[in-house]
């Protein structure tokens, strides 16, 4: 989208320390990191705000965010490692509050396989944490995102296990296995 849309907005959910608009030219394209206080604050120890790089401090489910956005078309949604921490419910009221706000926009997310929901204990970067964070939804196709809404279609999704490479290993044999080459996704989405 930035090549199609030089001029555009990308809106980052759930930013965290993600450095991605740090090592691209920004240029003309207005970048939004949206994070919790919490991780506002530690985000601007390390990152400064600029002309094209604004950071909004509210959760993603505080809808008022969406309304310090400029532009409301052609905006690129970007929300890794965030939307399994939801429930359904959530997502879906999030889908179409997005729907009511941005047209012939997209959204790519990470998500999960329904049957990782409820087993963070198990997942190597969750059972680190001091917290009781747990996954709370997955999808087993992108396409359940079009029951959310009519304004939602579905555009494509891609497989850690095909885009990894040698970060996986010997993990890399499981992918033949269809259910679990298929365990963790990204999806992209229209919004019309």
């Amino acid at each position: 989208m930035y090549k199609k849309n030089p001029n555009g907005t990308i809106i980052n959910i759930g930013s965290g320390l993600d450095t991605r608009p740090t090592r691209i030219d920004l240029k003309n394209i207005h970048w939004y990191d949206i994070d919790l206080s919490e991780g506002i604050n530690i985000r601007r120890q390390f990152i400064n705000e600029t002309d094209h790089l604004t950071f909004i401090e509210k959760s993603v489910f505080d809808y008022k965010w969406m309304n310090l956005i400029d532009k409301k078309e052609n905006v690129f949604i970007i929300a890794e490692g965030i939307f399994m921490y939801f429930k359904i419910e959530q997502l879906k009221d999030l889908f179409q509050k997005l729907a009511d706000h941005f047209t012939n926009s997209e959204i790519v997310f990470e998500t999960f396989d329904p049957i990782i929901v409820g087993k963070a204990k198990h997942h190597e970067s969750v059972k680190k944490l001091k917290t009781q964070s747990e996954f709370h939804s997955g999808f087993k196709s992108g396409k359940e995102i079009e029951c959310f809404d009519d304004r939602l279609h579905f555009i494509k999704e891609w497989y850690h296990f095909d885009i990894g490479g040698k970060r996986w290993k010997n993990m890399r044999l499981l992918w033949c296995i269809p259910r679990f080459k298929k365990m963790m996704k990204i999806i992209k989405i229209k919004i019309n």
